[in-house]
Protein backbone atom coordinates (compact mmCIF):
# COMPACT_ATOMS: atom_id res chain seq x y z
CA UNK A 1 0.00 0.00 0.00
CA UNK A 2 1.26 3.65 -1.21
CA UNK A 3 0.75 6.89 0.74
CA UNK A 4 -0.90 8.91 -2.31
CA UNK A 5 -4.52 10.39 -1.57
CA UNK A 6 -5.69 11.31 -4.86
CA UNK A 7 -7.83 14.44 -5.06
CA UNK A 8 -9.88 12.84 -8.44
CA UNK A 9 -12.45 15.13 -10.05
CA UNK A 10 -13.27 15.98 -14.04
CA UNK A 11 -12.08 19.38 -14.99
CA UNK A 12 -13.91 22.41 -13.68
CA UNK A 13 -15.51 20.20 -10.71
CA UNK A 14 -14.17 21.67 -7.78
CA UNK A 15 -10.94 20.17 -7.36
CA UNK A 16 -9.08 23.43 -6.03
CA UNK A 17 -12.03 24.37 -3.59
CA UNK A 18 -11.70 21.00 -2.40
CA UNK A 19 -7.91 21.09 -1.93
CA UNK A 20 -8.07 24.57 -0.53
CA UNK A 21 -10.49 22.57 2.10
CA UNK A 22 -8.25 20.32 2.78
CA UNK A 23 -4.96 22.44 3.31
CA UNK A 24 -7.12 24.76 5.62
CA UNK A 25 -8.32 21.77 7.76
CA UNK A 26 -4.86 20.04 8.35
CA UNK A 27 -3.05 23.11 9.10
CA UNK A 28 -5.96 25.21 10.98
CA UNK A 29 -5.10 27.29 8.73
CA UNK A 30 -6.37 31.26 10.17
CA UNK A 31 -6.79 33.01 6.30
CA UNK A 32 -7.17 32.11 3.05
CA UNK A 33 -4.87 30.05 0.84
CA UNK A 34 -2.79 31.88 -1.77
CA UNK A 35 -1.75 29.18 -4.44
CA UNK A 36 1.54 29.01 -3.41
CA UNK A 37 0.68 27.16 -0.12
CA UNK A 38 -2.33 25.01 -1.77
CA UNK A 39 0.39 23.81 -4.62
CA UNK A 40 2.99 23.23 -1.59
CA UNK A 41 -0.04 21.12 -0.08
CA UNK A 42 -1.13 19.22 -2.76
CA UNK A 43 1.07 17.66 -5.95
CA UNK A 44 -0.48 17.96 -9.11
CA UNK A 45 -0.28 14.42 -10.74
CA UNK A 46 0.65 15.80 -14.47
CA UNK A 47 2.81 18.16 -13.35
CA UNK A 48 6.37 18.05 -15.79
CA UNK A 49 8.69 18.07 -12.50
CA UNK A 50 7.02 14.40 -11.45
CA UNK A 51 8.20 13.09 -15.25
CA UNK A 52 11.48 14.34 -16.08
CA UNK A 53 14.92 13.08 -15.78
CA UNK A 54 17.94 15.07 -15.63
CA UNK A 55 18.86 15.93 -19.60
CA UNK A 56 15.59 14.91 -21.13
CA UNK A 57 13.92 16.82 -23.60
CA UNK A 58 10.97 19.24 -22.77
CA UNK A 59 7.90 17.58 -22.25
CA UNK A 60 5.88 19.05 -24.94
CA UNK A 61 8.28 17.40 -27.17
CA UNK A 62 7.20 14.13 -25.98
CA UNK A 63 4.79 12.17 -27.38
CA UNK A 64 1.55 10.74 -25.25
CA UNK A 65 2.94 7.06 -25.25
CA UNK A 66 6.47 8.44 -23.66
CA UNK A 67 4.63 10.11 -21.35
CA UNK A 68 2.72 7.51 -20.19
CA UNK A 69 5.68 4.66 -19.60
CA UNK A 70 7.06 7.41 -17.03
CA UNK A 71 3.94 7.69 -15.38
CA UNK A 72 4.82 5.08 -12.69
CA UNK A 73 7.85 6.92 -12.07
CA UNK A 74 5.77 9.97 -11.84
CA UNK A 75 3.84 8.20 -9.45
CA UNK A 76 6.35 7.22 -7.15
CA UNK A 77 7.98 10.63 -6.92
CA UNK A 78 5.31 12.02 -5.80
CA UNK A 79 5.09 9.63 -3.04
CA UNK A 80 8.82 10.85 -2.00
CA UNK A 81 7.76 14.35 -1.56
CA UNK A 82 6.50 12.88 2.35
CA UNK A 83 7.27 10.25 4.27
CA UNK A 84 3.53 10.07 5.53
CA UNK A 85 0.54 10.38 3.11
CA UNK A 86 0.47 12.80 0.37
CA UNK A 87 -2.13 14.52 -1.45
CA UNK A 88 -1.98 14.85 -5.39
CA UNK A 89 -4.51 16.01 -7.98
CA UNK A 90 -5.82 14.47 -10.60
CA UNK A 91 -7.98 15.18 -13.43
CA UNK A 92 -7.56 11.36 -14.85
CA UNK A 93 -10.47 8.94 -15.35
CA UNK A 94 -8.78 5.46 -13.81
CA UNK A 95 -7.89 3.95 -17.02
CA UNK A 96 -5.22 2.57 -18.74
CA UNK A 97 -3.44 4.48 -21.34
CA UNK A 98 -0.28 4.14 -23.40
CA UNK A 99 0.06 0.81 -21.57
CA UNK A 100 -0.02 1.95 -18.48
CA UNK A 101 -2.03 2.99 -16.04
CA UNK A 102 -3.03 6.20 -15.01
CA UNK A 103 -3.21 5.50 -11.27
CA UNK A 104 -0.62 3.48 -9.77
CA UNK A 105 -2.61 1.72 -7.10
CA UNK A 106 0.71 0.35 -5.57
CA UNK A 107 1.92 3.77 -4.52
CA UNK A 108 -2.32 4.65 -3.48
CA UNK A 109 -3.30 5.16 0.31
CA UNK A 110 -6.82 6.23 -0.78
CA UNK A 111 -9.09 8.02 -3.00
CA UNK A 112 -11.54 11.65 -2.54
CA UNK A 113 -13.77 11.08 -6.08
CA UNK A 114 -15.11 14.64 -6.47
CA UNK A 115 -18.66 15.10 -9.23
CA UNK A 116 -20.46 17.18 -11.06
CA UNK A 117 -23.38 17.77 -12.30
CA UNK A 118 -22.65 17.72 -16.13
CA UNK A 119 -25.29 20.38 -16.85
CA UNK A 120 -23.34 23.26 -15.02
CA UNK A 121 -20.13 21.67 -16.36
CA UNK A 122 -21.19 22.47 -19.87
CA UNK A 123 -21.45 26.06 -18.70
CA UNK A 124 -18.31 26.27 -16.87
CA UNK A 125 -16.13 24.64 -19.06
CA UNK A 126 -17.86 26.99 -22.06
CA UNK A 127 -16.29 29.59 -20.16
CA UNK A 128 -13.11 28.66 -19.16
CA UNK A 129 -11.87 27.49 -22.52
CA UNK A 130 -13.79 30.04 -24.63
CA UNK A 131 -15.82 27.99 -26.24
CA UNK A 132 -19.98 28.09 -27.39
CA UNK A 133 -21.96 25.61 -24.83
CA UNK A 134 -22.00 23.09 -27.74
CA UNK A 135 -18.12 23.10 -28.16
CA UNK A 136 -18.66 22.48 -24.46
CA UNK A 137 -21.09 19.51 -24.65
CA UNK A 138 -19.29 18.05 -27.29
CA UNK A 139 -16.32 17.98 -25.11
CA UNK A 140 -17.99 16.04 -22.67
CA UNK A 141 -19.34 13.32 -24.66
CA UNK A 142 -15.82 13.30 -26.24
CA UNK A 143 -13.08 10.16 -25.17
CA UNK A 144 -10.93 13.63 -24.08
CA UNK A 145 -6.60 13.51 -24.28
CA UNK A 146 -4.60 16.51 -23.35
CA UNK A 147 -1.79 17.52 -24.51
CA UNK A 148 1.70 16.94 -23.23
CA UNK A 149 3.19 20.89 -22.90
CA UNK A 150 6.51 22.30 -20.89
CA UNK A 151 4.01 22.59 -17.29
CA UNK A 152 2.39 18.89 -17.35
CA UNK A 153 1.93 15.55 -19.15
CA UNK A 154 -1.24 14.59 -21.12
CA UNK A 155 -4.17 13.54 -19.42
CA UNK A 156 -7.09 10.75 -19.86
CA UNK A 157 -9.90 12.21 -19.43
CA UNK A 158 -12.55 10.08 -21.37
CA UNK A 159 -15.81 11.62 -21.10
CA UNK A 160 -17.77 12.79 -18.42
CA UNK A 161 -19.42 9.47 -18.44
CA UNK A 162 -16.35 7.47 -18.30
CA UNK A 163 -14.54 9.55 -15.72
CA UNK A 164 -17.40 9.17 -13.60
CA UNK A 165 -18.20 5.14 -14.14
CA UNK A 166 -14.24 4.70 -14.14
CA UNK A 167 -13.60 6.25 -10.08
CA UNK A 168 -17.06 4.77 -8.74
CA UNK A 169 -18.34 1.50 -10.21
CA UNK A 170 -16.82 -0.08 -7.85
CA UNK A 171 -17.11 1.28 -4.12
CA UNK A 172 -15.10 0.43 -1.54
CA UNK A 173 -13.65 1.54 1.72
CA UNK A 174 -10.38 3.58 0.52
CA UNK A 175 -12.97 5.89 -1.72
CA UNK A 176 -14.64 9.12 -0.55
CA UNK A 177 -17.66 10.38 -2.67
CA UNK A 178 -18.96 14.02 -2.60
CA UNK A 179 -21.03 16.06 -4.68
CA UNK A 180 -20.07 19.40 -5.46
CA UNK A 181 -23.65 20.57 -5.36
CA UNK A 182 -23.88 19.03 -1.37
CA UNK A 183 -20.28 20.90 -0.33
CA UNK A 184 -22.55 24.23 -1.16
CA UNK A 185 -25.86 23.30 0.12
CA UNK A 186 -24.74 22.11 3.18
CA UNK A 187 -20.62 22.08 3.40
CA UNK A 188 -20.99 20.83 7.03
CA UNK A 189 -22.81 17.90 5.85
CA UNK A 190 -20.29 17.27 3.37
CA UNK A 191 -17.01 17.59 4.72
CA UNK A 192 -17.49 16.92 7.88
CA UNK A 193 -17.35 12.73 6.90
CA UNK A 194 -14.53 13.57 4.64
CA UNK A 195 -12.42 14.97 7.64
CA UNK A 196 -13.95 11.50 9.42
CA UNK A 197 -12.68 9.73 6.29
CA UNK A 198 -9.24 10.77 6.75
CA UNK A 199 -9.16 9.78 10.81
CA UNK A 200 -9.38 13.24 11.63
CA UNK A 201 -11.71 14.33 14.85
CA UNK A 202 -12.03 17.75 14.11
CA UNK A 203 -13.29 19.98 16.37
CA UNK A 204 -16.31 22.06 15.07
CA UNK A 205 -15.10 25.34 15.26
CA UNK A 206 -11.81 24.03 13.31
CA UNK A 207 -14.28 22.56 10.80
CA UNK A 208 -16.05 25.57 10.39
CA UNK A 209 -12.75 28.28 10.08
CA UNK A 210 -11.65 25.67 7.08
CA UNK A 211 -14.90 25.48 5.33
CA UNK A 212 -15.16 29.29 6.01
CA UNK A 213 -11.65 30.75 4.39
CA UNK A 214 -11.95 27.73 1.58
CA UNK A 215 -15.37 29.57 0.75
CA UNK A 216 -15.55 30.60 -2.90
CA UNK A 217 -16.03 33.87 -1.90
CA UNK A 218 -12.55 34.23 0.03
CA UNK A 219 -10.79 32.29 -2.79
CA UNK A 220 -12.21 34.35 -5.43
CA UNK A 221 -10.99 37.43 -3.42
CA UNK A 222 -7.74 35.80 -2.98
CA UNK A 223 -7.41 35.04 -6.91
CA UNK A 224 -8.23 38.66 -7.81
CA UNK A 225 -5.83 40.21 -5.60
CA UNK A 226 -2.69 37.40 -6.57
CA UNK A 227 -4.28 37.26 -10.66
CA UNK A 228 -4.40 33.97 -12.38
CA UNK A 229 -1.58 31.43 -11.86
CA UNK A 230 -1.21 27.77 -12.94
CA UNK A 231 -2.69 25.11 -14.59
CA UNK A 232 -5.68 27.00 -16.15
CA UNK A 233 -3.76 30.05 -16.46
CA UNK A 234 -4.64 29.92 -20.26
CA UNK A 235 -8.02 29.27 -20.11
CA UNK A 236 -8.77 32.06 -17.33
CA UNK A 237 -10.05 32.26 -13.74
CA UNK A 238 -9.30 28.92 -11.80
CA UNK A 239 -12.43 29.82 -9.91
CA UNK A 240 -15.47 30.95 -11.41
CA UNK A 241 -19.27 31.24 -9.85
CA UNK A 242 -18.76 28.87 -7.20
CA UNK A 243 -23.08 28.27 -7.53
CA UNK A 244 -24.77 25.26 -8.94
CA UNK A 245 -28.00 24.79 -11.61
CA UNK A 246 -26.57 28.31 -13.55
CA UNK A 247 -27.42 25.72 -16.46
CA UNK A 248 -31.19 26.86 -15.76
CA UNK A 249 -30.31 29.88 -16.99
CA UNK A 250 -28.03 29.50 -19.90
CA UNK A 251 -28.87 25.62 -21.75
CA UNK A 252 -31.37 25.49 -24.12
CA UNK A 253 -34.02 22.50 -23.52
CA UNK A 254 -31.93 21.09 -26.39
CA UNK A 255 -28.82 21.54 -25.42
CA UNK A 256 -30.26 19.50 -22.31
CA UNK A 257 -31.49 17.11 -23.66
CA UNK A 258 -28.73 15.97 -25.87
CA UNK A 259 -26.27 15.98 -22.48
CA UNK A 260 -28.82 13.61 -21.14
CA UNK A 261 -29.08 11.69 -24.01
CA UNK A 262 -25.22 11.14 -23.64
CA UNK A 263 -24.94 10.70 -19.99
CA UNK A 264 -28.24 9.73 -18.01
CA UNK A 265 -27.00 6.98 -16.74
CA UNK A 266 -25.04 8.20 -14.53
CA UNK A 267 -26.55 11.35 -14.36
CA UNK A 268 -29.09 9.38 -12.51
CA UNK A 269 -27.17 7.55 -10.29
CA UNK A 270 -26.42 11.24 -8.81
CA UNK A 271 -29.51 12.69 -8.57
CA UNK A 272 -28.39 15.00 -11.65
CA UNK A 273 -32.15 14.43 -14.14
CA UNK A 274 -33.77 17.19 -13.52
CA UNK A 275 -38.04 17.46 -13.48
CA UNK A 276 -39.83 17.68 -16.83
CA UNK A 277 -36.59 15.63 -18.95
Amino acid sequence: MGNIIWLASYPRSGNIWLQSFLHNLLSDARHTPNREEISGFCASESAAIHFMTPGARPLSEWTWQEAAGRRGAAHKAITELRSDNVFASTRAALAESGGAPTITMEYTAAAIYLVRNPLDLAVSLAAAQGQSIDQAITRLETEYLSKNSDQFAYECHGSWSTHVLSWTYQRHAGLHLLRYEDMLLAPENAFGPLATFLGFDTPGERLARAIHFASFAELSLREKEAGVEGESASAGKLLRAGTSDQWRDVLSADQVRRIIAAHGEQMERFSYIPDGF
